[in-house]
């Protein structure tokens, strides 16, 4: 019996090529696909299929766009320092090459694009900002790739697809991959014994600065400055020989399965496991201060603003003032 062939579905220019596999584990895909560079999944499903119907799994990107220490680079090239601008004309050259035609019904939502994550430290490209603190992790403030190639799976139908943005040699890498995950293959499963090196994990800062900054917190609410505050901290460890990110990444699927879950490799810096949201490693904490006022001059005047009758103890501290004098 002849093996279905791969027919370009018609939406001019551009277009997707569609070539429907045999339904398999999305974590199974990506381990099959793992030796390529950067791949990426985008599990759904696995904890409930009525609210992640779908999941995807790509791999070597076309393009990929990073942006850390205020420097934007595409493809490991300088591209100047605006991170959100570069981001916008890449995508915008992928909606160019797609075309305006409606995207085909029967496939999922998404066919193919860019996947990757935006750290709070991109924030910087946006508004003056204090420099984070320097140690962690290293990640990237921003790591985007452009796939062009992917594997979609509809968990409530039942079906999976090798899509590929159309184009002279789309067949062939539709079935190129469609032959890749068709071999033989070891079951993928997470292996056991400890996850972290010792010492294991270990926090940001000491529990005497969490407290300091809980204090000062509180100090802020209580003086109007501010009527909420996130305090993090990073918790760094180091993977145990011979776990890889694949397998830390089944161990928490197996313990805390998510409706929507993550698992991206930057490449040679290494997985970046993501089974819920994850702690970014931002280095320090911020206070947020939405229309507070300058603690100073200004605090006794502000006190002497009424506060209505009724209102509640809670609110009592965060009641807004008139927007008359100096905000931070």
């Amino acid at each position: 019996m002849m093996s279905p062939q791969p027919a370009p579905h018609p939406t001019s220019p551009g277009g997707i090529v569609a070539l429907e596999i045999p339904l398999s584990d999305p974590v199974a895909v990506y381990a099959r696909l793992a030796h390529l560079p950067r791949p990426f999944l985008l599990d759904g499903g696995a904890a409930d299929v009525t609210r992640a119907r779908y999941s995807y799994v790509g791999a070597d990107p076309h393009a990929w766009v990073e942006c850390a220490h205020g420097i934007v680079t595409v493809d490991g090239q300088p591209a100047g320092a605006d991170a959100l601008g570069t981001l916008a004309a890449l995508l915008q050259a992928g909606r160019d090459r797609l075309g305006n035609a409606p995207p085909p019904a029967d496939l999922p939502p998404f066919r193919g694009g860019a996947v990757g994550f935006l750290g709070y430290e991109l924030g910087g490209q946006l508004e003056a900002l204090p420099a984070p603190r320097a140690e962690g992790v290293a990640l990237p403030d921003m790591a985007v790739g452009f796939y062009d190639r992917i594997v979609a799976i509809d968990h409530a139908a039942g079906r999976a697809w090798v899509l590929c943005l159309a184009g002279p040699d789309a067949p062939e890498r539709v079935r190129e991959w469609r032959d890749l995950l068709a071999a033989p293959a070891a079951p993928v499963a997470a292996g056991e014994g400890p996850w972290l090196a010792a010492p294991g994990w270990r926090a940001g800062w000491s529990r005497e600065s969490h407290e300091a900054a809980v204090a000062r917190t509180v100090d802020y609410i209580a003086a109007g400055d501010i009527y909420q505050a996130n305090i993090t901290q990073r918790f760094l460890g180091t993977l145990a020989a011979g776990v890889a990110p694949l397998d830390l990444y089944l161990r928490l699927r197996a313990r805390a399965a998510a409706p929507f879950s993550a698992l991206l490799d930057l490449g040679p810096k290494g997985g970046t496991p993501a089974p819920w949201c994850p702690c970014r490693p931002n280095a320090s904490w911020r206070l947020t201060r939405r229309g507070g006022w300058r603690r100073g001059p200004l605090r006794a005047r502000d006190r002497a603003i009424p506060i209505p009758p009724g209102t509640p103890r809670w609110r009592r501290n965060c009641w807004p003032r008139p927007r008359t004098g100096r905000k931070t």
